[in-house]
C-alpha cells in the first residue's frame, strides 16, 4: 500500500468549510480538516482527514479518515514549476479543488448545498418587509438556475411596482415572459427596455436588448442558401483567388488587459506550406509548417530545449491549430466550401447589433467540428458583416464577432476588424486588425 502524502511541506494543508458540502458521496462540514494525498502514475487518492495537527503525514491515522476519493491524473501542456492549489470550475452548486505540478493535475469534486441555503434565505428575506431589489435578486436567481418562472416574474413585477420602470430590470423581465411563453408581452417589455436604455446612453443594454428582439423576431428570407454563399463569394472573392496563390498578410492583435502582438502571416497553399512570425513583448516566435513537417524559432533561435518549447507552446499541434484559425478566419466565407461543411438549406432574416441581415446556419461533419455557427451578410451587396459560434447553443456559450470595415489585397475583399465578445455576458475578449501587406 502506498503512504499518504501531505501536500506541500510542513505543517498539514488543511481546508476549511464554512457550511455542509459534500464530498465523494458522503456529508462533510462546515469546519476545517487535513488534507492529503496518496500520488500515483495513472490516478491519485484524495484525502481528507479529521486531525489538523499533522506535521506532514507524521502521525497520521487512516481510522481519522473522513473522505477518500479516487481521481485520474491528468497532463499539462505546460510544467507548473511550482506546485499550486486552486479552485477550478466554481459553478452555482459546484467547484473543482485542482493540485498542479510539473505535467501533472488531479481534481478534487466538491459539491456544494447551495440551491437549500439560497432558498432558505429567499425566505427569510421576503418574510420581513423586503425591498425592491430583493423581490428582483430573488427574482433572478430563480430565472438563472431554472426555478418556478411564474413565481420569478410575480417577484420582479412587484420591484417594477415599487421602484418604477428601469431598463436592466426590464430587460430580466422580457426573458421571464418569453421563457414562460408570453411572446407578445416580452417583446412589448424588451422594447420598453431598449427605449430606456437608449435614453440612458447605455450601449452595452441597447445591445444586448438588440439581439435579444433578433433572437425572437427572425423571419425566413426570399433566398435560398446556396445562392447567398455564392453572392457573397462572389463579393469577397471576385476572381476566385482564395487558396491559388502566396498571401503575406500582417494583423495586430490587442486583448483587454492592454496586451498585443505583431502578427505576419505566410501562406503558400499550393506548396502547403504556412508560416506565422508573432511579435510578443520581447519575443519573436515563428511557427512552421509544411506538409507533414514543422520547425520553430524564439528570437532567430532553432536549437530549443524541450522546456522553452513548452513554455512559449512553439510545438506541432499549436502550429496546426494557428494554421487552421488564420486560414479559416480570414478565409470566411470562402472556407464554408470546405469538405465536412453542412450548410442549412433555411436562410433567416435578422437584427444582428442594430443592422437588418441575413442569417447563415452552419454545422460541421463531427470530423471536422462539434460548434453550431451562424454567419450574417449584408442583403444588398452580400458582404459578410459578423459571424457567432455556440458550444452548446442552449447554454448560450461561445461567442459573436462583429465586423468593421475592408481591405482589398491580392485581389480580394476582406473585413479589416474583427472584435469579439462573449455571449452570456457580452465582455470583448479582443480585437484583430488586418493592418496591410507587409
Amino acid at each position: 500500500l502506498h503512504d499518504a502524502l501531505p501536500i506541500g511541506a510542513n505543517q498539514v494543508t488543511k481546508i476549511h468549510f464554512d457550511r455542509p458540502v459534500n464530498i465523494g458521496g458522503k456529508s462533510l462540514g462546515p469546519g476545517s480538516f487535513a488534507l492529503l494525498t496518496i500520488p500515483g502514475p495513472e490516478e491519485w487518492t484524495w484525502i481528507i482527514n479529521q486531525d489538523t495537527s499533522l506535521w506532514g503525514a507524521r502521525g497520521y491515522k487512516q481510522a481519522l479518515d473522513l473522505v477518500r476519493v479516487e481521481a485520474p491524473v491528468e497532463k499539462l501542456t505546460e510544467s507548473i514549476q511550482t506546485m499550486e492549489l486552486r479552485m477550478m470550475n466554481i459553478g452555482y452548486d459546484q467547484l473543482e479543488l485542482a493540485v498542479e505540478w510539473d505535467y501533472t493535475r488531479v481534481r478534487l469534486p466538491i459539491q456544494l448545498n447551495t440551491a437549500t441555503s439560497a432558498e432558505e434565505k429567499i425566505t427569510e428575506i421576503l418574510s420581513d418587509h423586503p425591498s425592491g431589489n430583493d423581490y428582483y435578486q430573488a427574482a433572478r436567481y430563480y430565472l438563472e438556475n431554472g426555478k418556478d418562472l411564474n413565481q420569478a416574474l410575480k417577484w420582479i413585477k412587484k420591484k417594477v411596482e415599487l421602484d418604477g420602470e428601469q431598463f436592466g430590470i426590464l430587460r430580466y423581465k422580457g426573458i421571464i415572459e418569453d421563457q414562460l411563453g408570453y411572446k407578445a408581452a416580452a417583446l412589448k417589455t424588451m422594447e420598453r427596455s431598449l427605449v430606456l436604455a437608449k435614453q440612458a446612453g447605455n450601449d452595452h443594454y441597447v445591445r444586448m436588448n438588440q439581439q435579444s428582439l433578433s433572437d425572437w423576431t427572425k423571419v425566413a428570407a426570399n433566398i435560398s442558401a446556396k445562392t447567398l454563399l455564392e453572392q457573397s463569394i462572389t463579393y469577397h472573392d471576385p476572381d476566385s483567388l482564395w487558396g491559388t496563390q502566396t498571401l503575406d498578410w500582417r494583423f495586430y492583435e490587442s486583448r483587454p488587459n492592454n496586451s498585443f502582438r505583431s502578427t505576419k502571416m505566410n501562406w503558400n497553399p499550393l506548396e502547403d506550406q504556412f508560416a506565422l512570425t508573432q511579435q510578443v513583448g520581447r519575443n519573436e516566435l515563428h511557427r512552421g509548417i509544411q506538409s507533414d513537417s514543422c520547425w520553430s524559432m524564439l528570437n532567430g533561435k532553432s536549437d530549443l530545449s524541450e522546456a522553452t518549447i513548452q513554455e512559449f507552446r512553439l510545438d506541432c499541434d499549436r502550429a496546426t491549430m494557428y494554421r487552421n484559425y488564420y486560414t479559416y478566419l480570414w478565409g470566411l466565407p470562402m472556407k464554408l466550401q470546405d469538405p465536412g461543411t453542412i450548410i442549412d438549406p433555411v436562410v433567416n432574416q435578422r437584427n444582428f447589433f442594430g443592422e437588418d441581415l441575413l442569417e447563415l446556419k452552419v454545422t460541421y461533419d463531427p470530423a471536422v467540428g462539434a460548434d453550431i455557427w451562424y454567419f450574417y451578410f449584408d442583403p444588398q451587396t452580400y458582404a459578410m458583416k459578423g459571424y457567432r459560434f455556440y458550444h452548446d447553443e442552449a447554454a448560450n456559450d461561445g461567442e459573436y464577432i462583429l465586423l468593421e470595415g475592408e481591405v482589398q489585397t491580392d485581389g480580394l475583399r476582406i473585413p479589416a476588424k474583427r472584435t469579439w465578445y462573449t455571449h452570456k455576458d457580452h465582455r470583448i475578449l479582443g480585437t484583430d486588425e488586418l493592418v496591410k501587406n507587409p
